[in-house]
């Protein structure tokens, strides 16, 4: 039974997280999804997912980098910037 619950939580953090990403290309919802990728709450959702902290700082990267180049996110890119550091020169690891 534990197993079970274990793998209901790893899917509900990873489907919070799906859902997150989908969110960053909706202007109703972005800001908040940026506050999600830039909190704790992802950290949470991601542990229980199973990523380690490589896996973390890939996943923003790419979040990050796709953001740059999507157009219309011109002026959202100094939020970006702020909610969702370059993780490859923010680790203090």
């Amino acid at each position: 039974m534990r197993n079970r619950k274990s793998l209901y939580l790893r899917n509900l953090a990873e489907a919070v997280m799906i859902q997150a990403m989908e969110d960053l290309w909706d202007k109703k919802h972005r800001r908040q999804s940026l506050d999600f990728f830039s909190g704790e709450t992802f950290e949470d959702c991601a542990g229980l997912a199973g990523m380690d902290i490589y896996e973390q700082m890939t996943l923003l990267q790419i979040l990050r980098d796709s953001l740059k180049i999507t157009p219309g996110m011109r002026g959202m890119y100094g939020y970006i910037r702020r909610a969702m550091p370059d993780p490859a020169l923010d680790y203090t690891g």
